[in-house]
């Protein structure tokens, strides 16, 4: 997904300046968007897309009567509607403080935006996998309730997760592994197991890897976010993502991605006669949902103290 930039009475340098600035503090929280299939709705075309999933079709194993065309099957899908939505969020600066403080130009203000968005956008995909991923829990338990601060992530439940998505045929990335999706306090049992790769010691010719990645275990690439979800039971219980290629859709609307928006006083602007106050915003339409639900799992577990 990329981001534009509209403003008055900024120079396309400074426009240029904020840009990067307020899409490097946004990216830094976007890792649970990562390996998502993207999209984007055109223009005229309303606020709503479907997808369509076809059912595979049964395997033709009995040999034909010689002379004979095959049978007719039906062929049978699945229906996903993404109906779009819009968010955003406006900073108010007045004119007293503009002149008043140090930061003039509205570094750290551009800074705050970017990060509401990074961190908006970020929770709406999380919310969308933890509605409609496949719940699994650790191996023996079969309510919430028995989870235990135990119960961690390591590398047998990764085995476990990866070994459910491959029976299902959920397809993997290029690299052959799935993406696993984790927080801090997840990330530290599995960086424990002795099995864990770090991402240094595989990536040490710089090549590609995903925003937030840490490393890699029994088949699939983990990523950090700092927005893992819980809920408390006997224990706290934290959700961790895994999913294949094309599991997870996000969709934003052509001239209307989130985006970043400048506007200082100006004899233009006439919803500020007095010139008053600048603002600094983002808004953008976006939706997220799942596409395949047995093709991502929320293994939910414990965390080590």
């Amino acid at each position: 997904m990329s981001y534009t930039n509209t403003t008055l009475n900024r120079t396309d340098e400074v426009m240029t300046y904020y840009s990067a600035k307020f899409l490097e503090t946004a990216k830094e929280l976007l890792t649970h968007r990562e390996g998502l299939q993207q999209g984007k709705q055109k223009k005229g075309s309303g606020t709503t897309t479907t997808f369509n999933r076809l059912t595979p079709l049964p395997k033709a194993t009995t040999p034909l009567t010689q002379g004979t065309n095959p049978s007719e099957v039906s062929v049978a899908g699945t229906t996903v509607t993404l109906s779009l939505a819009e968010y955003g969020t406006t900073v108010k600066i007045s004119k007293v403080l503009k002149l008043a403080s140090i930061d003039v130009d509205a570094d750290e203000k551009v800074e705050l935006v970017g990060q509401n968005m990074g961190e908006t956008l970020d929770e709406l995909a999380r919310d969308a996998m933890y509605s409609g991923a496949t719940a699994l829990l650790p191996s023996g338990k079969s309510a919430l309730s028995d989870v235990a601060v135990t119960d961690t992530l390591d590398y047998l439940e990764t085995r476990r997760v990866v070994r459910s998505l491959k029976k299902q045929k959920a397809l993997r990335y290029k690299d052959g592994n799935y993406i696993g999706k984790v927080g801090p306090d997840s990330s530290f049992d599995l960086m424990g197991d002795a099995t864990w790769t770090d991402v240094n010691v595989y990536n040490k010719e710089g090549k590609a890897v995903y925003n937030g990645e840490i490393g890699k275990l029994g088949g699939a690439r983990f990523v950090e976010t700092t927005n893992q979800k819980y809920e408390s039971s006997t224990v706290d219980v934290y959700s961790n993502f895994f999913h294949g290629r094309g599991a997870v859709g996000e969709h934003d609307l052509e001239g209307d991605m989130p985006q970043l928006y400048i506007k200082v006083p100006g004899k233009t602007d006439t919803s500020n006669p007095a010139d008053r106050y600048s603002t600094i915003s983002w808004a953008g339409s976006y939706v997220a949902k799942v596409l395949i639900a047995t093709w991502i799992y929320n293994l939910k577990v414990g965390v080590t103290a």
